[in-house]
């Protein structure tokens, strides 16, 4: 898939660290402060034409990377996140944040989001009745060796593969998923796709599939689409792999496009921070 790459270098922020003074480190940022961040944004010269251009490049490749950005500014990336919409902290870390940090601190279980192993392609939010539309990670640290490279998988490439039949499977089987995976965590029992404002929306992360409740009467047809399903997402050709330095901010349509991580070193300083964002 085609991922485009835009700078935002040309923008004075100076006014996005003056406001930051004394708010840098809030869990949750109110849709008002949020408009006030996008505000400023909007009164920067060449503000509007970045803001289509990214707008135009997302619905159309399901991502991009923004680079040149200071990461380190909580306030500064909901600026650029609430270009996309609302950027809710609802399902975002634990405890919720509108900016969850992504880090790995050896020795402690986790989800794979803060494990230091593949991460395999996976959309984010499955557990929640209406996943979030847009995943935003800016790269604080990357890994010194170029270990942890992102990998993007563009779903819509995936669905090529299913005949009509199966896909009209994923929209009825009901695949229960669950924060972590485990049968005894609260799970939401929903399909793999769904029809949204006229787009077909992707719900799938292999980890957080509680199997053992996967139900036993479904049909031998239901079954086999979803198996077919999950060896597509695991054997497509079409992987979009990249690097992200300090600086670079990848905004990810999460209905349409799977991503994923490599591995990287258990010591890794690496650290990313993630945001998602309902639609308007």
């Amino acid at each position: 898939m085609h991922v485009e790459s835009m700078s935002f270098r040309a923008f004075d922020v100076a006014a996005l660290s003056s406001w930051s003074k004394g708010v840098s480190d809030k869990e949750i940022y109110s849709r008002e402060e949020q408009s006030e961040l996008l505000g400023l944004l909007e009164n920067q010269p060449g503000f509007a034409e970045f803001r289509k251009r990214a707008q135009t490049a997302v619905n159309e490749s399901g991502a991009i990377i923004v680079k040149d950005v200071d990461t380190d500014s909580e306030p500064l990336l909901v600026a650029l996140a609430a270009i996309f919409g609302y950027v809710d902290a609802e399902g975002n870390g634990f405890p919720n944040r509108t900016v969850s940090e992504i880090r790995h601190v050896p020795g402690k279980i986790s989800l794979n989001s803060k494990d230091n192993g593949r991460f395999a392609p996976h959309t984010d939010s499955t557990f929640m009745v209406k996943p979030h539309r847009y995943l935003i990670m800016g790269v604080v640290e990357h890994d010194p060796d170029g270990q942890g490279e992102t990998t993007l998988m563009d779903g819509y490439g995936v669905l090529q593969g299913l005949t009509d039949a199966e896909a009209r499977c994923l929209r009825r089987f009901r695949v229960p998923f669950s924060v972590d995976g485990r049968a005894e965590s609260p799970r939401l029992a929903v399909p793999i796709l769904a029809d949204r404002g006229g787009r077909t929306m992707i719900r799938y992360r292999a980890d957080v599939i509680v199997r053992d409740a996967l139900s036993e009467e479904a049909s031998e047809e239901s079954w086999s689409a979803l198996q077919k399903f999950e060896r597509l997402t695991a054997e497509h050709p079409s992987v979009s792999r990249t690097f992200l330095e300090r600086g670079s901010v990848i905004i990810i349509d999460n209905w349409r496009v799977l991503h994923g991580r490599d591995h990287f070193p258990n010591r890794s300083p690496r650290l990313l921070k993630r945001l998602k964002v309902k639609s308007i």
